[in-house]
């Protein structure tokens, strides 16, 4: 039956966007967890660095998901429910927003904690620990520390950039379909009698006389 049928619900380039969401969130990732193991070492990781990697690992599989659902029913013809409702314009576009909105909410949690940090080794803060057996470890670390969390953060934004990019061509897309074909002027026809005149499009009611 033709109602069985079933397409992938995204472009080439939204496939292409999907695999960039996974890409540059493994990256900020990977980034993120070089911080937290450095920062656990001397000292405690920062909550906004763990939820920042909890985020990234939920939406890679989440990206992965929305297109490589329906790809398995085409394949394999299984989930068809899900592959069904992922198809519709509309829940993908909220899926997107949501993704997009709580990637934005970590990604502007870890830059104001980046913004504020100390990288400075020698700072009175870090005393106990650069001094000692250890002092070597951490001035040399710090720095690169840092280095490693600003671009976990920049991968993050770039996460942020790709799924904002897939929300807004499937806004495009949303707003085409439902934007009212406008009739051509030879589709219109007057038709009028004795008492009344209207006009009448096909497909659409006739408008009643004021």
């Amino acid at each position: 039956m033709s109602s069985d049928n079933l397409s992938i619900p995204i472009t080439k380039l939204q496939w292409g966007l999907r695999g960039s969401q996974i890409f540059f969130a493994f990256l900020s990732m990977a980034c993120i967890a070089a911080v937290i193991a450095f920062d656990n070492k001397f000292m405690s990781g920062s909550l906004f660095s763990v939820a920042h990697i909890f985020i990234m690992i939920v939406s890679m599989f989440f990206a992965a998901l929305i297109v490589g659902i329906p790809h398995i029913y085409l394949e394999y013809g299984k989930c068809k429910s899900t592959a069904r409702a992922l198809r519709v314009p509309r829940t993908e576009f909220v899926l997107t927003a949501i993704w997009g909105v709580l990637i934005f909410i970590v990604s502007v949690a870890l830059t104001i904690e980046v913004s504020l940090r100390n990288c400075d080794p020698y700072s009175a803060d870090f005393q106990k620990y650069n001094t000692g057996d250890n002092n070597d470890t951490f001035i040399g670390g710090l720095a690169r520390n840092c280095r490693t969390e600003r671009a976990g953060v920049a991968f993050g934004w770039f996460c942020l950039i790709a799924w904002l990019t897939s929300l807004v061509l499937i806004g495009i897309g949303l707003y085409k379909n439902r934007r009212q074909p406008i009739p051509h002027k030879d589709e219109v026809t007057m038709h009028s009698n004795s008492t009344t005149s209207s006009l009448e499009v096909p497909t659409t009611a006739t408008i009643p006389p004021n």
